[in-house]
């Protein structure tokens, strides 16, 4: 009966007001359907829980003063264009009904407004569109339309304005406002707040006198198309939490969005933002997202993040004509964070991300353990730290710039992060740094005029990581120790530039793979190298580099490791700092491969190896102020076709383990060779260098049990003082005529050049160094081969003999030189060499000295040595010394005198102690025709064989027969002539023979 009451006084007072002015007066409970028409509100209208009120096309309602709209229910208003529904001042006369008693002067604050109430219980439901607020928010409700928790509410094409607050208020509940306009409002268009669920788009604000809308802990779901002039800041302005899913899109032409604070999006929320998107920031405006960003602008529709000073973008939006300029964190930035249960996945396209980095993130976008993280052709400018901080993760950042950050461009901790194809320009400290997780790159970024310009790393890598080639001034800088994990690989592109720091070194227990090529080499070097890489430091070659820049590389393959590498054509310079003592190390290195590489300027080695199986061919040594190649123990590299120049000591200072040598080259070094010491472990062969560059025995040197040395044609190995080489396996040093083997003292400039680098400072002598040592004893072979080898300036005491035999299986000597021994040439300890076509010449002690043994100089059958030369040895007067029981056959030589009584003063046997014979005749004679010694005939090959004592200088014989021995010889080609030797087919006629010597 109440409620019927009630309807019944209102259309009672409608029934007055109409015939009074053509207007209905209304007031108390409202509710049903109201028809177009004027209607004069007196006092609160109220819409209960329950009820709906409907309001026709053309409704208009004028409200007095300290009357507004109540509504716990629902509001129906669904204007047209034609007949929009008007909630107005009493005294507005430009809709409706001009009442009697208005002014005709309506303003602000007129009457309280209209209040939608969802609380407790309410649902303070609204379906606006085509309506138009004007003159309300004389309440504290402070607006047009406040809407409070309702459980619904639609404001569709409509108009809110001259509020004397704010066009719209809302507070929490779930509302669309879509293509209306807020107009002239006394402070906001729209003020949200309180978790309010908001749809916002394609509205229109104009001349409020604050913010077009400002929307304080509100929940967005979707916000766009929106525009506006003449506020007092023209912009959206918004923070709050998500509620699941929301969407930006872009607003109109100099009506930004504005982040006024913090907008936080959960785990289960996304942020999406479309392309066009202009969001200012204010001074502690940030978003916070353990969730999903995804910012998808487009190359012709940028979304840009930026300070709410920065008028170049979207315009004034602050209204104060550019009277605080941007600048470096005028915003805190943007927290993606996928920490524990989080997920902080983070997408950006197309975005820019200016003047942020104003809170403790410091950085303008901070993907802290993001799950997922993708930038690409992104902008990273002007914050107050970094552009970009990572910590954890892996994110991808591709085709983007960083520019006058004031920190990094990039920071990174034990993040994964992937950068290609960015640019970095004028940020303060790196280009990028990432410490903790070196990660794939895949290269072409680029930069100048920052602190430094490159991609600054530390850290321990895991997996199998590539590094591309970034441009040619942008490199990649080692700060402090980076590490390749055992069983991990890095991979370096052609053209990649690496710099280090003074503290910088790369440890590799895994592998190291480096192809560069000719074109376009990988080079590793100093920070203070400009001449790579660029101006990395940017200090304009103030700073030039130096050996011992930084430490070097170490490829640490003890124990389980691997430590391994493959270099083509990769350049490594100053290195060698700290302990390190080089460019590049090999520590137990499973495998080392070094084709066309250079290695320079260390402080100590260029390269220093220990128990490593290195391979290096064509590579440089430069300017090393040690060695150029050092391996103190284990393997030694194998070194083919090597250069080495002006390093400081050796050109490579080598153990003898394990591998082969040859076709090396180089000068200016404190000794121009390769200075080799240790026990030889393997078979190996050693090639000649360059004429000018030698091996060097630089300490004692041996060659195992088992293991055989081939030393090749055109080699010159040298002796330093008190070197020898002590051969427990076998010798073989295999000159030819036109190149043989030379071998000698460090001093002597005649062979193989000035190779200890001192000019004529010091000349060579005999006993220069010690000597060969042949050891064949328990269970040895001490086997020594020599075929056109030279040798002389050796036997220093107590070696006693240039070549000493000690129980030696075997010794040929076939062509050999030997002279200038401070002592003997050639020494026997129970053991029987073979010499051959030799000259022992200009020796202190003797040619040949034999404690025991049963050496051969020359067998009477020429099967075995002769046509030696034993000339000025002065052991004693004795060019031979035997103190053997056994005869030692020595015919066929050149004794350098030519009858037999001479010579058999200088050589001591059976005649000077009771030693055997030295059995020397026949010996070449000086000239006249050869002496006939044998004639034999061998049955079974059925040939003839002859043999004669040979003359000096002959250049060779001919040989006649005849059937008488006393005339009748004619030439007889049907032999062979082997030195003082023919052999022919036997024929069945008695022969005689004649020898004449063709001498010169």
């Amino acid at each position: 009966m109440k409620r019927t009451h009630t309807i019944l006084g209102v259309l009672a007072l409608a029934a007055l007001a109409t015939q009074a002015g053509a207007a209905t007066d209304v007031s108390g409970s409202a509710y049903g359907a109201w028809a177009a028409g004027t209607y004069r509100v007196t006092g609160d209208l109220s819409v209960a829980t329950g009820d709906t009120l409907t309001l026709a096309a053309g409704v208009v309602m004028k409200f007095l003063p300290g009357a507004g709209l109540n509504c716990n229910g629902t509001v129906l208003a669904l204007g047209t264009s034609v007949d929009p529904i008007v909630f107005t001042s009493r005294d507005d006369d430009s809709h409706g009904e001009v009442l009697g008693d208005s002014d005709g002067t309506p303003a602000a604050g007129d009457w309280d407004g209209l209040y939608f109430n969802g609380y407790l219980g309410g649902i303070g439901g609204g379906d606006f569109s085509n309506c138009l607020l004007r003159y309300g928010g004389g309440n504290s409700n402070s607006s047009n339309l406040y809407t409070y928790y309702t459980d619904g509410f639609r404001f569709i094409d409509s108009r809110s304005e001259f509020s004397l607050v704010h066009g719209m208020r809302v507070q929490a509940g779930l509302l669309e406002i879509s293509g209306s306009e807020f107009h002239g409002n006394g402070l906001h268009g729209i003020s949200g707040e309180s978790n309010a669920d908001l749809i916002i788009v394609d509205c229109l604000f104009s001349d409020n006198v604050d913010s077009g809308a400002r929307l304080s802990g509100v929940r967005p779901a979707r916000m766009g198309g929106n525009g506006g002039t003449g506020n007092g800041m023209n912009g959206l302005a918004f923070q709050g939490t998500l509620s699941g899913r929301c969407a930006l899109s872009a607003n109109a032409p100099g009506f930004p969005f504005v982040l006024s604070n913090t907008l936080t999006v959960g785990t289960a929320d996304t942020l999406e933002i479309g392309p066009g998107c202009i969001i200012k920031c204010e001074n502690v405006a940030s978003i916070n997202s353990t969730g999903h960003l995804m910012l998808n602008g487009t190359q012709d529709s940028l979304i840009v993040f930026t300070s709410i000073h920065d008028d170049s973008i979207d315009g004034d939006t602050n209204g104060d004509a550019e009277s605080i300029l941007p600048g470096p964190g005028d915003w805190f930035g943007i927290y993606s964070n996928g920490y524990l249960s989080s997920l902080g996945i983070c997408h950006a396209q197309w975005a820019s991300f200016l003047y942020g980095g104003g809170n403790s993130w410091n950085a303008a976008l901070y993907l802290y353990y993001s799950d997922e993280a993708n930038l690409t052709h992104c902008e990273f400018g002007y914050s107050a730290v970094s552009g970009v901080r990572a910590t954890s993760g892996s994110p991808v950042v591709q085709n983007c710039s960083f520019t006058g950050n004031q920190g990094n461009g990039i920071l990174g901790s034990n993040t994964g992060m992937s950068l290609e194809a960015c640019s970095f320009s004028d940020n303060v400290l790196y280009g990028a740094r990432l410490d903790g997780t070196p990660s794939s790159h895949g290269g072409g970024n680029s930069g100048s005029g920052n602190g430094s310009n490159g991609i600054a790393m530390s850290g321990t890598a895991a997996g199998s990581i590539t590094w591309g080639a970034n441009q040619s001034d942008f490199c990649y800088i080692l700060l402090g120790l980076l590490s390749i994990g055992s069983g991990d690989t890095l991979s370096l592109a052609p053209a990649t530039v690496v710099k280090a720091t003074s503290t910088s070194q790369l440890n590799v227990y895994g592998t190291l793979l480096c192809p560069g090529t000719e074109a376009d080499p990988i080079i590793f070097t100093s920070h203070n190298d400009d001449s790579a890489g660029g101006d990395t430091h940017n200090d304009m070659d103030a700073v030039a580099p130096a050996p011992g820049d930084w430490r070097g590389i170490q490829l640490y393959g003890y124990l389980s490791n691997q430590g391994m590498a493959d270099f083509d054509w990769c350049n490594m310079r100053y290195g060698g700092g700290s302990s390190l003592n080089t460019n590049l190390l090999g520590y137990y290195s499973d495998q080392g491969s070094f084709d066309n590489c250079r290695f320079d300027y260390s402080l100590q080695d260029g390269v220093l190896t220990q128990h490593s199986l290195f391979e290096m061919q064509d590579c440089s040594f430069t300017g090393n102020l040690g060695n150029g190649l050092r391996t103190p123990s284990g393997a030694s590299p194998s070194l083919f076709g090597c250069i080495f120049n002006g390093n400081g000591n050796y050109a490579a200072l080598l153990s003898a383990d394990q591998n082969n040598y040859g076709g090396n080259s180089g000068s200016g070094n404190g000794f121009n060779g390769i200075g080799i010491q240790g026990n030889l472990g393997s078979n190996l062969t050693w090639q000649a260098n360059d004429p000018d560059f030698v091996y060097i025995f630089s300490g004692d040197f041996s060659i195992g049990l088992g293991d055989t040395l081939w030393l090749e044609e055109g080699l010159t190995a040298k002796f330093q003082p008190a070197a020898t080489c002590a051969v427990y396996g076998v010798l073989q040093a295999m000159g030819s005529e036109l190149n043989p083997i030379l071998i000698t003292s460090i001093r002597d400039d005649a062979w193989g050049g000035d190779t200890n680098n001192d000019g004529a400072a010091s000349d060579p002598a005999a006993g220069d160094w010690e000597g060969f040592y042949l050891y064949g004893y328990l269970g040895n072979t001490g086997v020594g081969e020599f075929t056109h080898t030279h040798m002389r300036y050796g036997g220093a005491a107590p070696f006693g003999a240039m070549v000493k035999h000690y129980y030696s299986d075997s010794g040929q000597y076939s062509h050999v030189q030997l002279s200038q021994s401070a002592d003997h040439a050639i020494e026997t300890i129970q053991s029987s060499p073979v010499l051959a076509h030799s000259q022992l010449t200009d020796n202190a002690g003797n040619g040949v000295h034999i404690s025991s043994g049963t050496p051969v100089l020359g067998a009477v059958d020429q099967s075995a040595g002769g046509f030696n030369t034993f000339t000025g040895n002065d052991g004693g007067g004795y060019q031979v010394w035997s103190n053997t029981a056994s005869v030692i056959q020595a015919y066929y030589n050149n004794w350098g005198t030519y009858d037999a009584i001479t010579i058999d003063d200088h050589i001591r046997d059976n005649e000077e102690s009771a030693a055997g014979e030295v059995r020397f005749a026949p010996f070449i004679t000086l000239e006249g025709p050869p002496q006939f010694v044998t004639i034999q005939v061998d049955n079974q090959a059925d040939t003839v064989h002859l043999y004669w004592a040979p003359v000096l200088n002959a250049i060779g014989y001919t040989v006649y027969s005849s059937d008488s021995p006393w005339s009748g010889f004619t030439l007889d080609e049907s032999g062979t002539f082997s030195d003082a030797s023919w052999v022919a087919p036997r024929t069945s006629d008695l022969k005689s023979y004649l020898v004449r010597a063709v001498t010169p």
